[in-house]
């Protein structure tokens, strides 16, 4: 009897461990935050270049394994670029962070037509321009994949 009582204590004790630590997880993984710095390497109407360097920060006492950001630069709702995607998966320590440097973003007028003419056109007479970056990625934990996204808005000037 006193074993049967024993047994059930012990099990639903670890049931509550895995619990919790498994929702300790998922809290901390909402709180990560992503970075965006961008750069200008080259402007004009053939070509313009976009350099994006993106800061993931991990401001928990988790450390979580994610894979390598995908990241989408739009301008006025139209997607001007996309990166690369990669399978890698990357180790974001407990009060820490990973850096993504030099993310390029080739912009053709060409191929963007109106869109592209017209951010090309605003940057070379020196207005400043609002682009939208989103930062998608997958957080691994455990066996359990997370989405990861942000959305936010930067300024580029000349």
């Amino acid at each position: 009897m006193w074993k049967k009582v024993l047994v059930g204590l012990g099990v639903g004790t670890g049931a509550f461990v895995v619990y919790n630590y498994f929702r300790k997880l998922n809290n901390d993984s909402a709180k990560l935050e992503s970075v965006v710095s961008v750069g200008l390497e080259k402007l004009s109407l053939a070509e313009t270049i976009i350099t994006l360097d993106v800061k993931v920060k991990n401001p928990t006492t988790s450390t979580f394994n994610i894979k390598y950001p995908h990241i989408r630069l739009m301008y006025k709702d139209f997607l001007i670029g996309s990166s690369q995607v990669i399978n890698q998966d990357i180790t974001l320590p407990a009060f820490g962070e990973a850096m993504f440097n030099k993310i390029t973003f080739k912009v053709s007028v060409l191929k963007t037509l109106t869109t592209g003419y017209k951010m090309v056109t605003a940057l070379l007479n020196g207005e400043p321009i609002a682009l939208t970056v989103q930062t998608i990625s997958t957080i691994l934990l455990a066996g359990k994949q997370l989405p990861y996204e942000k959305t936010e808005e930067i300024i580029l000037k000349q």
